[in-house]
């Protein structure tokens, strides 16, 4: 059972910083497993190329979120780019061997080309 209390101001931001944790909790109870169990075709399909999408987009999902608040965290913006750019190139060869995934997985992660 949790219990409401009203935000503290000496909290890192008071209220601002009560609702960067309540979305962290949120995107910690969305788990790989569960990501897993949702797009895997097999039990043994955790390492495909859709696969990895998937799984980097929502880390990416997640870093952007974070610099909603942080916005001069640099260190952590270097490593949003390397995820960026290795999901560009699994994007990129899936685009080359399946283009039917890579036009569904376009949509159902609302990309941008």
């Amino acid at each position: 059972m949790f219990l409401l209390v009203p935000p503290l101001l000496n909290l890192r931001g008071g209220f601002l910083f009560l609702i960067n944790l309540m979305v962290n909790l949120m995107f910690n109870l969305v788990s790989k497993k569960q990501i897993l169990n949702d797009y895997c075709l097999s039990s043994k399909d955790i390492g495909s190329s859709k696969i990895q999408i998937i799984l980097l987009t929502f880390r990416i999902n997640k870093l952007k979120y974070h610099f909603s608040f942080h916005k001069k965290d640099f260190h952590n913006k270097r490593g949003l780019l390397k995820l960026i750019f290795r999901r560009r190139k699994l994007l990129d060869y899936l685009r080359i061997y399946d283009f039917n995934e890579f036009n569904y997985l376009k949509k159902e992660l609302q990309l941008r080309n």
